[in-house]
C-alpha cells in the first residue's frame, strides 16, 4: 500500500512534467520556424524560448512537488512529535510502574507480617494467592499455592465443608464468620476461626473472596478447661452443684418424665482421708 502510495504521488509529478515539457518544445520550436526565417533571430528567440521554459517548468516542478514534500515534512514533525509523548508517556509509565511496585512489595511485607493465615481466591475457588502464614500451614510456597483449589490442600471432608461455605457467603454477597476444624500439613488438628468476605471490581460484581484464619486452639482449650472447672469438683472430678442446677432445669421438663435422683453423702471422706491419707480416700 505504501509503495502504491509513493509512485501514485511520483507520477503525478512526473507525468504533467513530461506532457507540459513536450508540448512546449513542440509548440515553441514550430513557432519560431513559423514566426522568424532568419538564424540570428531564431538563435535568439531559441534562447528567450529556453529561458521561458526554465522559468515555467520551475514554477510547475514547486507546484507539484511542493504539496508532496510539506506533506512529508509535516509526517516527519507528526512523527517527531508522536515520538516524544511516547517517550514522556514511557517515562510516565515506568515512574507509575515503579510506585506501583513499591506498593505492593509494601502491602506484601505488611500482608506476610500478620501471624493469622491471609488468603483470596476467585470465584470458582481457585487460590490467587496468600500471605507466608498460609503457605507455611499448608506447607507449600505461594507461587505453588497460586492456582490450586481447597482440594489439592485439604482432605476430603474439610475441603468440601471450605466449599460449601464459600459458595453460601458468595451467593449471600456478605461476610461470613465461622469456627473451622483443620489438619495442617504435618496432621495435626488445629481449630480456626475463619472470616471470609466477597470482593468485588470497580462494577460491584464478585470477583472472588478474601479469608482470614486466626488459631484459637488454645483459647477453645481454655474455654474448655473453665467449663469443666465449673461444673465439676476439683478434688473427686464429679459433677458439683452448678452442674447439678443447670442439669435439672434442662431435664425438669413433662416429656422427660418421670426421672430419679440419687444423692449421696461424701461428708464421711473426711474420716478416711484423716485416717489413711488422701490417696486412699480419693
Amino acid at each position: 500500500m505504501k509503495k502504491n502510495t509513493a509512485q501514485s504521488k511520483a507520477l503525478k509529478i512526473t507525468v504533467p512534467y513530461f506532457l507540459i515539457g513536450c508540448a512546449w518544445i513542440l509548440f515553441s520550436d514550430r513557432l519560431v520556424q513559423v514566426s522568424f526565417t532568419e538564424q540570428s533571430q531564431v538563435f535568439y528567440y531559441s534562447i528567450v524560448k529556453g529561458i521561458l521554459y526554465v522559468l515555467i517548468t520551475s514554477f510547475l516542478i514547486y507546484g507539484l512537488t511542493y504539496p508532496t514534500l510539506k506533506e512529508a515534512l509535516d509526517g516527519r514533525e507528526a512523527l517527531k512529535k508522536a515520538n516524544m509523548e511516547l517517550k514522556e508517556s514511557n517515562e510516565q509509565y515506568k515512574k507509575l510502574y515503579q510506585e506501583y511496585s513499591k506498593k505492593q512489595a509494601l502491602l506484601k511485607s505488611l500482608i506476610d507480617s500478620i501471624p493469622d493465615l491471609v488468603f483470596y481466591k476467585d470465584t470458582n475457588g481457585v487460590y490467587m494467592g496468600c500471605n507466608a502464614a498460609f503457605a507455611q500451614f499448608a506447607g507449600k510456597k505461594e507461587p505453588d499455592i497460586v492456582g490450586l483449589t481447597d482440594r489439592n490442600l485439604f482432605i476430603e471432608q474439610e475441603a468440601e465443608f471450605f466449599i460449601k461455605m464459600d459458595a453460601e457467603m458468595l451467593s449471600r454477597n456478605v461476610p461470613r464468620k465461622n469456627e473451622e476444624t483443620i489438619h495442617n500439613a504435618e496432621g495435626k488438628e488445629v481449630i480456626y476461626e475463619t472470616l471470609k468476605t466477597p470482593y468485588h471490581d470497580q462494577k460491584g460484581n464478585i470477583i472472588g473472596l478474601i479469608g482470614i484464619s486466626r488459631d484459637i486452639t488454645e483459647r477453645k482449650n481454655r474455654e474448655e478447661r473453665v467449663r469443666y472447672i465449673s461444673y465439676h469438683d476439683a478434688m473427686t472430678g464429679i459433677y458439683n452443684r452448678a452442674y447439678y442446677d443447670e442439669a435439672r432445669t434442662l431435664i425438669d421438663t413433662q416429656e422427660k418424665l418421670p426421672f430419679s435422683v440419687i444423692v449421696g453423702d461424701v461428708n464421711g471422706m473426711r474420716l478416711i482421708n484423716d485416717a489413711f491419707g488422701h490417696i486412699k480416700g480419693d
